[in-house]
């Protein structure tokens, strides 16, 4: 154009109608097969024929407008004020777009969905802020804008007060009478495109300054988007469904990647189409550990809860109508209708979870004789999930002759948590009633498109901050020597009855019972590792956030951050819970950053910085209109993980209930009871004693000195002689008798006893006297009784100590 002005008054229009079959079909048919919108389509044919016309040049960015009306909060209504809230965008498809119609309508639709709140923040930073101003700069001035009106069906109903003359306001056109602009007003871009729909006929409109060059050009390109847009339209319609990559925004996705999930990882899921894929998107870190630790040993994490299920208006339970209800939470909750498939995605994730349109899974509904026999039949050992491309739940009901009903839920803390189990079986409730109305749940995927938005290094700086220095934490095993059989999984309810004394301590103290929780687990694990500081992991949830329905969605809305904890002696209970609460609060805005990035930060990757875990769940209020149907917990909720021991704890209006979880292989029922004993004890002491320092606290509870009065009850009769002498007797009459039987070595009694002779000498000579103290510290080996001997033999002390204890215990 040289220095010709780009006025209005110097503007040509030009344009086409397309038909009332073809507008039919834009309008809803042509968008099923790759789910676009109509501006998608409009764009698309208009940018190919560009393309086919304009061979010499590249493809220019579209500049789209929008109507800017989205609310960007929920409390914000726009529908009816009056105002001007246009945004304009720019759409870019790139050399790509000449390669197919088809092809070209994907890249719009995915560079239309790519720019963020229909583009109201582009705009107003391109316009209203200087560092938008320079960074956009290159984007004027603009080729070509935009603007799909719409339809107005309202002003074409008969007896409408309102009817268009002519031109729809918002249609491009020149400065001609009736124009809302003069012609000496500048246009905003070389090309200003319209499309509306009226009365049945799509009008597609082109303005443009009759001076440019290639005039006859910019003809056959209008003539040829009306070819475009027909073929397009057709073609469109008739097509299989197929994704794009804007279907899975949160998934980094090529369309390589797309084609291999589509036809390789679907597939060897066993979903025979992508057409049945409702939506895919990343794991969040939590689920990525669990379903690495689940690879590991399908036991864990496989949860399922017993139930028996009641009505308050005592009718007998319809089994039928239960299990329809357990279907429509299915269909409800996007999250039971996930599967877990080998990730496609560029990003640092093992898996993708897939969201299915549709699944069938039936509900098992059994009949028994007895409410015993019932109960036996559901507490049979948990399903273990080996493929996690399969749906990782299973709802079970039994009934008894006399009309009880039971259920149990299998289900992998993969697509839960502790308040997912509260949501589902108040949802159930609520759908047995026919409460829980149509459509769908609150979505996961709002969860990790938050974290996917959060930054990672801040968070692992703090993490490495707080985390310096310290050594791994591990409850020691006490087994009391007996060898399990196979690993199971054990609970022992703790009970704790003064929970309204505590809560109010807490409030006195500006804490929260979560902290003295802490603070007397810290103080169990004080006693149990000799260590004065401690370190164990706490579940964190972040439900209280602003995320979409995120305090309804059914997944797991959880982390689990450590917890370090330093119990001087000196220190009072009441100093732990405020540095507790003070270590929470500081951590919270980094609570979602994944334990295995901080460990690897840490480079403590290849050793557990804890293996104890404690979990606080608040359990949801009681509705005020609540359900007609009931489920009673039979017994706490089997909830394998990988830590050594667990305390979980639920806590309603009124009560408490405190279970320590613990495998088979790490306590015996026994010691369990012992620590169950210590910890209460270590509530009770935060309650009674929370101000005195730790040194002087008694941490010995009432099931402890019954045990000792039972050790005690009876004297052993007292024998004379010293252990070392008594061996002496042995190594005499059974000298070659086997005495110590080790991986390393085996030992006769006489060889023994000539081993710690020697030693004894030795260790004589180098100065070790009658009643010394010596230490000893070996790791499992027949050389470490060998040493215990010979200390004895030389009239000292053997005091044992283990090397797996931190250095700070064994320094002490």
């Amino acid at each position: 154009m040289g220095d010709t002005p780009n006025v209005y008054g110097q503007m040509a229009r030009e344009g086409f109608e397309i038909g009332p079959q073809q507008t039919s079909l834009l309008l809803s048919k042509c968008h099923e097969s790759l789910r676009t919108e109509i501006p998608d389509v409009l764009m698309a044919a208009m940018i190919f024929s560009f393309g086919q016309t304009f061979t010499d040049r590249p493809i220019p960015a579209v500049f789209a407008e929008g109507h800017g009306r989205e609310p960007w909060d929920a409390s914000i209504d726009l529908s009816n004020v009056v105002g001007w809230f246009t945004t304009i965008y720019p759409v870019f498809s790139g050399a790509e777009a000449q390669s197919s119609l088809v092809e070209t309508v994907k890249l719009v639709k995915d560079g239309r969905r790519k720019v963020p709140d229909s583009g109201r923040p582009y705009f107003a930073s391109r316009w209203l802020t200087e560092a938008g101003d320079k960074a956009f700069s290159r984007h004027w001035p603009l080729e070509i804008t935009f603007n799909y009106l719409g339809q107005y069906q309202q002003l074409e109903r008969e007896g409408a007060l309102f009817t268009p003359v002519s031109d729809i306001a918002g249609e491009v056109k020149g400065a001609t009478d009736g124009a809302d602009v003069g012609p000496l007003t500048t246009c905003i871009s070389l090309f200003e495109v319209s499309a509306v729909i009226i009365k049945g006929h799509l009008r597609f409109s082109f303005v443009f300054n009759q001076n440019m060059n290639h005039q006859a050009e910019i003809r056959q390109w209008i003539a040829s988007c009306q070819h475009s847009l027909g073929t397009l339209i057709e073609s469109l319609s008739v097509m299989s469904p197929e994704p794009t990559l804007s279907d899975f925004p949160l998934l980094s996705l090529t369309y390589d990647r797309l084609r291999l999930l589509a036809e390789e990882k679907l597939p060897q899921a066993g979903v025979g189409s992508i057409a049945l894929v409702e939506d895919a998107y990343p794991c969040s870190p939590m689920q990525s550990g669990l379903l690495i630790s689940t690879t590991k040993n399908s036991a864990f994490y496989a949860a399922y809860t017993l139930h028996e299920v009641k009505s308050r208006s005592g009718l007998p339970v319809d089994v039928t109508k239960l299990a329809n209800a357990w279907k429509r939470m299915i269909e409800y909750h996007p999250m039971l209708r996930t599967i877990f498939v080998e990730s496609v995605a560029q990003q640092d994730s093992l898996y993708d979870q897939v969201v299915l349109r549709e699944v069938e899974f039936p509900v098992i509904v059994s009949e028994k004789d007895t409410e015993e026999d019932a109960l036996a039949a559901l507490s049979a050992p948990p399903l273990h999930q080996k493929d996690n491309s399969q749906l990782l739940h299973h709802f079970e009901v039994c009934t008894t002759k006399s009309g009880k009903a039971f259920c149990r839920l299998d289900i992998s803390h993969v697509i839960m948590d502790g308040a997912s189990l509260s949501i589902l079986f108040r949802d159930l409730a609520m759908a047995y009633d026919g409460s829980r109305g149509s459509g769908e749940g609150p979505l996961y995927r709002n969860y990790i498109k938050h974290l996917q938005d959060q930054a990672i290094q801040p968070g692992i700086d703090y993490w490495k901050s707080y985390l310096s220095g310290v050594e791994p934490c591990h409850f020691p095993v006490l087994d009391d020597g007996d060898v399990a059989e196979s690993k199971d999984l054990r609970y022992l309810r703790v009970k704790f009855g003064e929970l309204a004394e505590l809560q109010s301590l807490c409030d006195d103290q500006g804490v929260t019972i979560v902290n003295a929780i802490y603070a007397a687990w810290a103080l169990t694990l004080r006693l149990y590792t000799a260590s004065a500081e401690v370190t164990f992991g706490y579940l964190t949830s972040a439900r209280d956030l602003e995320i979409q329905g995120i305090s309804d969605v059914v997944g797991p809305v959880i982390n689990i951050v450590p917890c370090r904890v330093n119990v001087d002696a000196s220190t009072t209970l009441g100093d732990i819970m405020s540095l507790v609460q003070t270590d929470y609060l500081d951590s919270l805005e980094y609570r979602h950053i994944p334990l295995a990035e901080v460990q690897h930060a840490l480079q403590l990757s290849d050793v557990a910085l804890f293996n104890t875990a404690v979990s606080y769940r608040k359990l949801l209020p009681t509705l005020q209109n609540p359900p007609d149907l009931v489920f009673d917990e039979c017994r706490p909720t089997y909830d394998p993980d990988e830590y050594n021991v667990s305390v979980n704890i639920e806590a309603g209006e009124d009560e408490m209930a405190i279970d320590l979880m613990y495998w088979s292989d790490t306590l015996s029922d026994g010691q369990a009871a012992n620590v169950a004993s210590t910890f209460t004890r270590a509530l009770s002491n935060v309650l009674h004693y929370c101000n005195q320092p730790i040194a002087q606290l008694d941490h010995l509870g009432s099931w402890h000195h019954q045990q000792l009065c039972e050790w005690n009850g009876q004297m052993p009769e007292a024998v004379e002689s010293c252990l070392h002498d008594l061996f002496k007797q042995q190594a005499v009459s059974r000298p070659d008798a086997p005495a110590v039987a080790s991986w390393d070595m085996d030992f006769t009694y006489a060889e023994l006893d000539d081993a710690s002779t020697k030693l004894a000498h030795h260790i004589i000579s180098l100065g070790v006297g009658v009643e010394d103290f010596v230490l000893v510290c070996f790791d499992k080996s027949a050389f470490a009784i060998v040493a215990m001997l010979a200390i004895l033999k030389a009239g000292s002390v053997s005091v044992p100590l283990d090397p797996a204890h931190p250095d700070t215990a064994l320094r002490l």
